[in-house]
């Protein structure tokens, strides 16, 4: 399998990725679906990590002061514990779990909700904004 850029003077075919395997037809990016799944991707992953930033759930727990990686809460002992690694596996396992079921659609489905749906590329952003600077609110006022 070869991976080749191929530039053209389209706007939407710009840079397009072609895959080629031997005796196979050569196929874009956008016909592997990637064009459908970074966006839900995106979208979906950063949706979920700021819920489980703000309800603190995460699968995992590291505490630094022991070096242990836990799936429980260790006693007061371990001290504090870390939830990144957990908000990011969760975020991970939703946005490939949405993937999933957006390349389980047919592609003339998400091709007639695009438009509909142009708005999320701007309202979440500017929601998770809102919602970030409410969450952290504590450390702009002090």
């Amino acid at each position: 399998m070869t991976l080749q850029r191929v530039s053209d003077s389209g706007f939407g075919a710009a840079g397009a990725l072609h895959v080629e395997e031997a005796g196979a037809p050569s196929r874009s990016a956008d016909d592997l679906g990637v064009a459908r799944v970074f966006p839900v991707f995106s979208i979906t992953a950063a949706i979920v990590y700021f819920i489980c930033v703000g309800a603190n759930v995460g699968p995992i727990r590291y505490y630094p002061s022991t070096g242990q990686l836990t799936l429980w809460p260790l006693g007061e002992e371990a001290g504090p514990a870390m939830m990144w690694y957990g908000w990011i596996v969760n975020a991970a396992v939703a946005g490939l779990v949405a993937s999933g079921f957006a390349l389980a659609v047919p592609a003339r489905w998400t091709e007639a909700l695009v438009g509909r749906l142009a708005w999320l590329n701007v309202a979440v952003p500017m929601a998770l904004f809102i919602g970030w600077s409410y969450l952290l609110r504590s450390f702009f006022l002090r």
